[in-house]
């Protein structure tokens, strides 16, 4: 059963709230200052969370540990928390807690002073080190109640791991990219001149088949016969009428042929006028055409009764768009039967706004993004697409500027018919930071997205943006290279932040 947003949101604010500082020692003693980390490696996200060390005293850790190919928990493996320097190296080590992805090692140091804190992972899959920086370990804890919140626990919109892990959620770091120059245009894919056949029916008649009727979507060979046509005859049309009255123009024309032969010896003689040759010269040739068209008639006949009929032939391979009729059904002369497209190559036909025609000069590729899907196709002469020339006129009725584009289709499986919005890059190229299109989120018009500052917290951004490069859009502001925004699951980080009931510090594992 596929949830819905709200109700999946409603199921992630229910997470219930508890303290995640508190060791199992230290139940009556009160909350210590927390402390907040969120480090990368190449492979995997920490999200660390521990009170201010003392002396002697336990501090619990919450350390969260997600795979970065899909963002889910780490459920197998073992922590291990080192202090070092200033003192002897103290480890505390932890397996997996019963809520997967959080280790639970807990501290307790017995040297103060300021310590290098590391957290170290090891597993089957190999070993991720962390360095979370300097800590300081205090002699008490008295003196450690005495330390201030650290600011990086308050603000922005609260979105929990075990929230994050439960969704499809990801984030991608802003960074410098090439991006290239484009303006945006409208496709729509269509066969190529030579790859589309629509066939009729040749005469008036009835369908039949010696095998399947053909149907939508089969694929047919060329000189494939789909179907064959038997002529529709008059209800006088009888075997022994026919035959009989083909037998009496073969008479007639018998006859016709010897009386001419006859005139034109007499005429030799001088014993006939030329007008009487001439005249059996024409009912000689009324009796050849009289023979004729009831010998096609009673052909025709027996084709019909026992014969295939005319058949239809596919002059290309492709697939079947359309196919009308069924099998036995009546046909009119010069009705559409079948509609074959070939789709190994097709064309994609690009409309340029009349107000961008000046920047199209020699594309150098184009992304075409088909309608009511979020996939994006790229068609270049890297990936064998040919671009056929640009229009020479603007179109009246669109006020566009066409071009063709043949590309193979193997691979795509695109269908003819398919239009979507196009990106045309035109050469240029330039270094700017970018990030994930699918990361914006539009506001009240704006173009928005949500940052994460820490593992669990996002603060919504208003970023203003330029071209977009295929699947990632320029930034020009709102937004600092390295910075991590939300790439999927961003709509319910902002339910979460318009609910305003997220757990906040302190909740559930």
């Amino acid at each position: 059963m596929k949830l819905s947003t709200p109700l999946v949101l409603a199921l992630l604010l229910a997470i219930p709230g508890c303290d995640r500082f508190k060791s199992r020692s230290e139940i009556s003693v009160p909350e210590r200052p927390g402390l907040a980390h969120t480090l990368y490696t190449g492979n995997m996200e920490l999200f660390a969370e521990f009170p201010m060390m003392a002396v002697g005293e336990p501090s619990a850790f919450a350390a969260h540990l997600s795979r970065l190919s899909d963002f889910k928990p780490v459920k197998d493996g073992k922590v291990t928390v080192i202090l070092s320097g200033g003192g002897p190296e103290e480890r505390f080590e932890a397996d997996p807690s019963k809520s997967p992805g959080i280790f639970r090692p807990e501290a307790r140091p017995k040297q103060a002073g300021k310590r290098r804190l590391a957290l170290i992972w090891e597993g089957a899959q190999g070993k991720e080190q962390f360095d979370l920086g300097t800590v300081e370990v205090y002699p008490s804890v008295a003196e450690a109640m005495k330390a201030p919140e650290p600011e990086h626990l308050a603000g922005g919109v609260s979105f929990l791991k075990e929230q994050q892990w439960s969704v499809d959620f990801a984030t991608s770091v802003a960074e410098e990219r090439t991006v290239r120059a484009n303006l945006e245009a409208f496709g729509k894919v269509m066969p190529p001149s030579d790859g589309e056949a629509r066939l009729q029916a040749p005469v008036a008649g009835r369908i039949e088949t010696k095998g399947t009727y053909p149907y939508v979507g089969m694929n047919v060979k060329r000189g494939q016969v789909l179907a064959y046509v038997l002529p529709r005859l008059g209800s006088d049309a009888q075997p022994g009428l026919l035959s009989l009255e083909a037998e009496r123009a073969k008479v007639r024309l018998e006859r016709a042929k010897q009386q001419h032969q006859r005139m034109k010896g007499l005429f030799a003689t001088e014993s006939v006028s030329r007008r009487r040759m001439e005249e059996a010269a024409q009912d000689e040739t009324l009796a050849q055409a009289e023979w004729q068209a009831m010998d096609a008639r009673l052909k025709q006949f027996q084709e019909g009764v026992g014969g295939a009929g005319s058949p239809i032939v596919s002059p290309i391979s492709g697939t079947l768009a359309a196919a009308s009729g069924g099998l036995g059904s009546s046909v009119a002369e010069g009705q559409e039967l079948f509609h074959i497209v070939s789709l190994d190559r097709l064309w994609l036909e690009v409309q340029v706004p009349e107000s961008e025609a000046g920047r199209l000069k020699q594309p150098s590729g184009i992304w075409f993004e088909p309608q009511g899907t979020d996939q994006q196709f790229e068609l270049s002469p890297r990936t064998g697409a040919t671009f056929m020339g640009v229009g020479s006129a603007i179109t009246p009725d669109r006020r566009t500027l066409p071009f063709l584009v043949s590309f193979p289709n193997q691979k795509l499986g695109l269908r003819a018919g398919v239009a979507g919005k196009v990106r045309v890059f035109l050469g240029e190229t330039t270094k700017a930071l970018a990030i994930p299109a699918s990361a914006l989120q539009e506001e009240d018009g704006l173009a928005t997205v949500y940052v994460q500052t820490g593992g669990e917290r996002f603060e919504r951004r208003i970023l203003k943006l330029d071209v977009q490069d295929g699947e990632y859009v320029q930034v020009l502001s709102g937004l600092q290279k390295g910075e991590r925004v939300t790439t999927r699951g961003a709509h319910l980080v902002r339910l979460a932040a318009s609910a305003g009931k997220v757990p906040q510090h302190g909740h559930a594992h």
